[in-house]
C-alpha cells in the first residue's frame, strides 16, 4: 500500500509560491545535500525534525499544513513575503530603493523581478538606478500583479 505524500506535495506549493528551485531552497534553508528536497518531493525520503523546523521558522509555514496538509499556509494566517514586506525596515524613499526593496523582499535578482513582472530587464534596471523620479502607470499595474500585497500607494 503506498502512502500519500503530503509533505512533498506540500513543499511543491511552498517553493512553487516562493518561485525557486529545491536547489535554491535547499541552500536557504542551509542543506548541503541538494537532492533530499528532490527526495521529499518526491516521496522518496522524510526530512528530519530539523529540516522542518528550519523551514517552518524561515518561511512562517504552518506545522499542520506542511505536514499534514491541513489549516492555513502561514502561521497566523501571515504571508512569508507579506510579513516581510510589512517589517521591511530599509529606507524607500526614491523608485530605486524600491525597486530594489522588492527584490530583497522576495528573495530574488533584478532578473527575477523583470520575469515576475514582464517587464523588460532593460527597464527594471533603468528603474533600480538613481535619477527616475516616477514609475510608469503600466508598469505599476505589471508590479501589481505581481506583487498584490504592496498597495498601489506604494509606488507612488
Amino acid at each position: 500500500m503506498m502512502t500519500e505524500n503530503v509533505f512533498g506535495k506540500q513543499l511543491q506549493i511552498l517553493l512553487n509560491y516562493l518561485g525557486i528551485t529545491g536547489t535554491t531552497f535547499a541552500k536557504r534553508i542551509g542543506i548541503r545535500k541538494y537532492n533530499s528536497i528532490q527526495m521529499y518531493l518526491d516521496g522518496e525520503r522524510f526530512p528530519d525534525i530539523t529540516t522542518v523546523e528550519k523551514i517552518v521558522l524561515k518561511y512562517n509555514v504552518n506545522l499542520d499544513w506542511l505536514w499534514l496538509g491541513k489549516g492555513e499556509m502561514w502561521q497566523g494566517g501571515q504571508d512569508y513575503f507579506k510579513k516581510r514586506f510589512e517589517t521591511w525596515d530599509q529606507p524607500m524613499i526614491k523608485i530605486s530603493d524600491k525597486i530594489k526593496a522588492i527584490a530583497a523582499i522576495f528573495e530574488c535578482t533584478l532578473s527575477d523581478v523583470s520575469k515576475r513582472t514582464g517587464i523588460s530587464k532593460t527597464e527594471v534596471f533603468r528603474m533600480a538606478k538613481d535619477g527616475l523620479t516616477e514609475i510608469k502607470p503600466d508598469h505599476i499595474a505589471k508590479f501589481r500583479i505581481a506583487y498584490p500585497f504592496i498597495p498601489y500607494e506604494w509606488y507612488l
